[in-house]
C-alpha cells in the first residue's frame, strides 16, 4: 500500500479562498493507485473546488499537489492531464457533434500514437457502448453519456481519475450498472487507477468506496472506512443532521 500511495495522488495542506471566503483550509488526502476514495460533504463544503485545484482548473493559494514523485502544484490543466490525472465534470462535457467512437478516440489520441482503433474498441466494449459506436454523443440517452464521459477519460490511461457526481441524474438501475463498471475498472490490471469520487448518492458512495474523506466548510472533519465514517458524530451532525442519519 505504501508503494501504491507514493505512485498515486497526494494533496498536502491545500488551501483556497475566493474574495475572502475560505473554500479550502489545509486539506490533505492521499489516493493510492488501485483504490476508490469518496469525497463527501454538504453543499458548499469545497468538494468540487478540491477537484478543480487537483486538476489544475484552479490554482491553490497554499499547499502542494503531488502525482507520484512529481509536484504538479500550479501546472496548467492540460499538463496535469498528460501527466496522468483525468477528470469528468458534474455537467457532462462531451464533444456532442462527434460520434461515441470519436469521443473515445480523442481521449486515446491524447497519449497514444499507435493501436488507437484497438484501444477505442476495447473501451467501448468495457463500457457497453459498442452499439452506440456511430451515434453522435449529443443524441445519446443521458445515462449513456455519463458512461461515455468516463470511457473517454480512461482513454488517456490516467493514474488518477477524478469523478464529479458520475451518478447524478441516473436512475437506480443505471447507478447500479455504473457502480459495477467502476469496480471492474479498479480491479482491472490494464485500467486500474486511483479514483476520487464526489457523489450525493450516499448509499452508492458507501458501497463503492474503499475510503471516504469528508469536508465541511472547507475543512476535513473525518476520513476513514465507510463503516467508520457512517458512524462519525461530526459527519452525522455537520453533513446530514441527526434526523437524516438513516441515509448513511
Amino acid at each position: 500500500m505504501a508503494e501504491a500511495a507514493m505512485s498515486g495522488l497526494r494533496a498536502i495542506n491545500v488551501s483556497k479562498s475566493f474574495s475572502g471566503l475560505q473554500a479550502l483550509l489545509k486539506v490533505s488526502l492521499t489516493v493510492p493507485v488501485g483504490t476508490i476514495w469518496g469525497l463527501i460533504g454538504p453543499n458548499g463544503s469545497g468538494k468540487t473546488t478540491l477537484l478543480n485545484v487537483i486538476s489544475g482548473v484552479l490554482p491553490c493559494d497554499k499547499g502542494e499537489i503531488w502525482l507520484g514523485d512529481t509536484n504538479i502544484t500550479g501546472l496548467r490543466s492540460d499538463r496535469i492531464a498528460r501527466l496522468g490525472i483525468a477528470r469528468t465534470f458534474q455537467t457532462i462535457r462531451l464533444f456532442t457533434h462527434l460520434t461515441v467512437a470519436e469521443n473515445v478516440e480523442a481521449g486515446v489520441m491524447a497519449v497514444e500514437t499507435g493501436g488507437i482503433d484497438d484501444r477505442v474498441t476495447a473501451l467501448l466494449d468495457r463500457f457497453d457502448l459498442t452499439q452506440w459506436r456511430s451515434t453522435q454523443a449529443g443524441a445519446l440517452p443521458y445515462g449513456i453519456q455519463r458512461r461515455l464521459e468516463i470511457a473517454r477519460a480512461l482513454g488517456t490511461r490516467p493514474k488518477i481519475l477524478l469523478l464529479d457526481e458520475p451518478a447524478a441524474g441516473l436512475n437506480e438501475t443505471e447507478s447500479e450498472e455504473l457502480l459495477a463498471m467502476i469496480h471492474d475498472v479498479r480491479d482491472d490490471a490494464e485500467y486500474g487507477c486511483g479514483m476520487l469520487i464526489i457523489d450525493h448518492d450516499l448509499r452508492l458512495i458507501m458501497r463503492l468506496c474503499d475510503q471516504i474523506h469528508v469536508l465541511n466548510e472547507g475543512r476535513t472533519i473525518a476520513e476513514g472506512a465507510p463503516q467508520d465514517v457512517r458512524q462519525h458524530p461530526a459527519v452525522i451532525e455537520a453533513y446530514l443532521g441527526h434526523q437524516e442519519q438513516s441515509l448513511l
